[in-house]
């Protein structure tokens, strides 16, 4: 029976899994996170698919690749982290992961009785120091990539113990296998970010924790070979499997809090739409760039462009220009001294601009709109006051 109850958490895990890489595929925003949060999902979705056809008695072939998937994973977790962060992790932590992958990589292949052990402790150490490097880089980064990556980091902690209990050679009484059902959570964690409030989501938690202890309770009555427990672990996996697809399917519109701030600004108020922006918690903090902080550039050059693209996105560069002009390699160091990602034209003359952060777990197809809607609300309040 525990086999059974572990096949069916795993695959409402692989499930969960491949619900999440549409979500990511389904926003739109191509970057430099989406490849990282693709190849983690990825790799996870590999593990859980070969352990699974493994318990199907497939071959011991996907023994060895649910192994070798999962000792990658630590790799890509600290990949993850430094496209939070925006920064790289230390030398030294990189080194740590990189050879804790390879030594385990080789067990594997070896075929040594201890290999499963070998890999929990690289996991464990591993996914500990992805969660230092996420502590640790969260000085410097903007309020609303603050709130991503210490949500994150909770979760992450919370996944250590969850990943271990993977490997019977630690907790062997363990009644199911419980890290599909914590990468699940992580997942619908990312996923609800700017959407979702720390209170929503904790009221939605207990909510299904209460409903799946109920069943577990009630249909333990009906079948003697399962406990409550395993029962519950069943229907909570199976109610975040529904919650994630839900939420990937129909994610609330973060931008909507924006759109009603934006209409209760008075009209014509440049002051008050622009600390709307700001105040937004799907962005990060906002920085006003008057003629004296663009006294580098060339005014006329930059009303030029922005009169082509009124808003100047990162990864839009470089914007019908050469790569290797200089106004392009002006502007992507203008973001990157800022730590924006886009740039909304305010004023023409004297030139005035607001350089914007949109965390990539926020960014998507209508956020960018509102962006838009924002940088002409700003110019239709500048022709106001000047008419």
């Amino acid at each position: 029976m525990p086999v059974v109850i572990d096949s069916l958490v795993n695959a409402m895990g692989l499930a969960g899994v491949l619900a999440l890489i549409l979500a990511l595929r389904r926003r739109d925003a191509p970057g430099g996170m989406r490849w990282r949060w693709t190849l983690a999902l990825g790799l996870v979705a590999v593990m859980y698919g070969s352990r699974g056809l493994e318990w199907l008695g497939a071959g011991t072939g996907f023994a060895a690749l649910t192994m070798a998937a999962a000792a990658v994973i630590p790799l890509a977790v600290l990949l993850v982290v430094e496209g939070l962060i925006r920064r790289h992790a230390p030398l030294i932590v990189k080194l740590l992961v990189l050879t804790g992958m390879v030594a385990v990589l080789i067990v594997i292949a070896s075929a040594t009785p201890w290999a499963g052990k070998a890999l929990g402790v690289h996991i464990g150490i591993g996914m500990a120091l992805a969660v230092g490097t996420a502590l640790a880089g969260m000085r410097g980064i903007d309020r609303a990539e603050l709130r991503t990556v210490a949500a994150l980091a909770v979760c992450q902690v919370a996944l250590i113990p969850a990943a271990l209990s993977d490997f019977r050679e630690f907790w062997p009484d363990l009644p199911a296998r419980l890290s599909p059902l914590a990468v699940m959570f992580f997942g619908w964690v990312g996923l609800t970010i700017g959407s979702w409030s720390i209170a929503q989501r904790m009221a939605w938690l207990g909510f299904l924790v209460v409903v799946a202890a109920l069943s577990g309770v009630g249909l333990a009555h009906i079948s003697v070979q399962a406990s409550w427990l395993q029962i519950a672990i069943v229907v909570l996996s199976t109610l975040m499997l529904v919650t994630i697809c839900a939420e990937a399917i129909t994610r609330p519109d973060a931008g909507l809090k924006l759109r009603r701030a934006l209409v209760a600004a008075p009209p014509g108020d440049r002051d008050a739409l622009v600390q709307a922006l700001t105040a937004s918690p799907i962005f990060g903090n906002g920085v006003m760039l008057s003629q004296a902080d663009l006294a580098d550039f060339d005014p006329d050059a930059v009303r030029a462009l922005f009169d082509r693209y009124p808003m100047l996105g990162r990864r839009d560069a470089p914007w019908g220009l050469a790569r290797d002009a200089i106004l392009a390699e002006a502007i992507g160091a203008l973001l990157d001294t800022h730590t924006a990602t886009h740039l909304l034209m305010v004023e023409p003359a004297p030139l005035a601009l607001l350089a914007v952060n949109l965390p990539a777990l926020s960014a998507s197809d209508a956020i960018e709109t509102d962006l838009a809607l924002v940088q002409r609300l700003l110019r239709a309040a500048h022709r106001k006051e000047h008419p």
